[in-house]
């Protein structure tokens, strides 16, 4: 445990138990009543083994037991309660309305990084709640979005939460440099 605050915790953890690890704190996070949207996983790649892909689906498979509401498009399964990440910005995101699924006169914009929580799954799309708004996603706008249990160091940059996990196995040595962690560490 580091600093004055005692905010900062070092646990050196092996890559293959680490996974583990991290949804134990997650879990014990969320008991405490900690938001989703106050959790951060960081990692510094996407695919492999050890990659964001990899862990939100191992996140959301222990976390999110909603199994049963939910859309699928590729790999990834979208459920409700899911957290999920634009991953470029949108100016025409739809503000959903109850009465309609969305008008071309009622957009906004969601920009790249925002984060929003699956409020809402129907067989053509899917509704988030981002900070200002609920936002209706149709399935042709999936390719834009990710799970958001677990992102990218790059794409957490100007982001923040309250609690942040940086997962940093060997095995991503050569992305680890030290302008990378400070942005890792720095989103707390």
């Amino acid at each position: 445990v580091i600093g004055d605050d005692k905010g900062f915790s070092y646990i050196p953890v092996s890559p293959e138990k680490a996974t583990d690890y991290i949804i134990k704190m997650y879990e014990t996070l969320l008991s405490k009543g900690v938001s989703l949207k106050d959790i951060l996983v960081v990692i510094a790649q996407n695919k492999g083994k050890y990659g964001t892909q990899t862990v939100n689906n191992q996140i959301q498979s222990a976390i999110n037991s909603n199994a049963e509401e939910k859309i699928v498009f590729g790999n990834t399964e979208y459920r409700i309660g899911d957290p999920i990440i634009q991953c470029v910005n949108d100016y025409e995101s739809y503000i959903y309305q109850e009465d309609c699924e969305w008008s071309d006169e009622n957009t906004t914009l969601v920009p790249n990084g925002d984060i929003g929580i699956i409020t809402k799954v129907m067989y053509n799309g899917i509704v988030a709640d981002f900070d200002d708004y609920r936002i209706y996603i149709p399935k042709d706008k999936f390719a834009n979005i990710k799970l958001a249990y677990a992102i990218s160091i790059h794409k957490s940059q100007g982001g923040q939460a309250k609690y942040v996990i940086v997962f940093a196995p060997n095995v991503h040595t050569f992305m680890l440099n030290s302008n990378l962690l400070y942005v890792a560490v720095t989103r707390a």
